[in-house]
């Protein structure tokens, strides 16, 4: 994070520490072969989540939000001492500028 985006980090109880496990966890939970039933039976995927085995869209959507989570939240943190000019030199320095400008999105 330090490297990436300039943010330091706490040695215990880091919220970015923290919210990479929790995305790595869903992403080892999710690549798990058999842990959702509709890796066995694809057509699971056409029924709704309140239905029986249809549970597995429910954990999804909590997936994909803490990785968007992990992915915008350190780059919003960045934005963020840009404008209150605390600028650590960072990786993201100069992409997070353009961003800025309206060149590019991340």
């Amino acid at each position: 994070m330090a490297i990436a985006y300039g943010i330091p980090i706490q040695s215990k109880n880091d919220p970015y520490i923290r919210l990479a496990q929790e995305s790595v966890k869903s992403i080892t939970d999710s690549a798990t072969p058999g842990h959702f039933l509709v890796n066995v039976i694809p057509s699971l995927k056409y029924v709704p989540e309140f239905i029986p085995g249809g549970g597995f869209k429910t954990e999804a959507r909590r997936f994909k939000q803490s990785i968007e989570k992990l992915l915008n939240e350190p780059f919003q943190a960045l934005l963020q001492a840009m404008v209150i000019l605390i600028l650590v030199c960072c990786l993201c320095h100069e992409n997070a500028y353009f961003a800025r400008a309206g060149y590019c999105y991340r």
